[in-house]
């Protein structure tokens, strides 16, 4: 990590969103609407005073934007959402089929999670396409389609090599005991793909939203594997 960006994790209700801070300040997702007290109240002491410019949604699912619209009352910010994400509100959308036996019966047991999702979606400001570079809002990096979860969620690459990826790939319990595949996907192909493209755009480390930060040499030998399998 660059020595002028600082990436703040804001962990609650096993969903971590990521705090940004650069000459300007970028919050990429926003928890779960159940913990919406806490989640504000640490949000703004990571702030220490400064405004928040911007909040970028991975995708539309509702540990992800559950806090959404009490960020945009705490904070003023703008709001920033991809295209095909934007299109699914105001409902939050469904989690995508499991890409393993243990991701399909644990799409059975979150089901009933979907009840805490967020009650009423922001407006989107700034609707994303395939590359969004991040110095309007003065962040060194770029917000760009990684489809693969879901067919609208995106991922922020800064300058410094961290990769911030939603749900692109996972990193713990009671997800995934290792880094890798999300447990969901509605594209698995998309997943290796929106990987490669991390990896063109030169990401050292992941940060993901369910799990710990790992290097991105884990996703190189993954997709190295899949090459020897195919």
């Amino acid at each position: 990590m660059s020595a002028t960006v600082r990436i703040i994790p804001l962990t609650m209700a096993f969903t971590t969103a990521h705090l940004v801070l650069d000459k300007g300040t970028v919050l990429v997702d926003a928890g779960m609407s159940v913990v919406a007290r806490r989640f504000i109240s640490a949000l703004i002491r990571a702030l220490d005073g400064r405004p928040l410019d911007l909040l970028i949604i991975t995708h539309a699912h509702f540990d992800h934007g559950g806090c959404a619209d009490a960020v945009v009352k705490a904070t003023g910010c703008d709001v920033a959402m991809h295209e095909r994400a934007a299109a699914t509100l105001p409902e939050a959308s469904p989690l995508p089929p499991g890409t393993s036996a243990w991701g399909s019966l644990l799409r059975i047991l979150l089901a009933p999670a979907r009840a805490f999702g967020p009650l009423t979606w922001p407006e989107v400001d700034v609707v994303l396409g395939e590359r969004t570079g991040l110095a309007r809002w003065g962040v060194a990096g770029r917000v760009v389609h990684t489809p693969g979860h879901t067919h609208g969620s995106v991922s922020v690459v800064l300058e410094s090599g961290d990769a911030i990826v939603g749900d692109l790939a996972m990193n713990g319990l009671p997800m995934r005991r290792g880094p890798g595949m999300p447990v969901f996907a509605e594209d698995v192909g998309q997943v290796y793909h929106s990987w490669s493209r991390l990896l063109d755009l030169h990401a050292e480390t992941v940060h993901p939203g369910h799990g710990r930060p790992f290097p991105a040499s884990v996703l190189e030998r993954a997709l190295a594997d899949r090459a020897q399998d195919v």
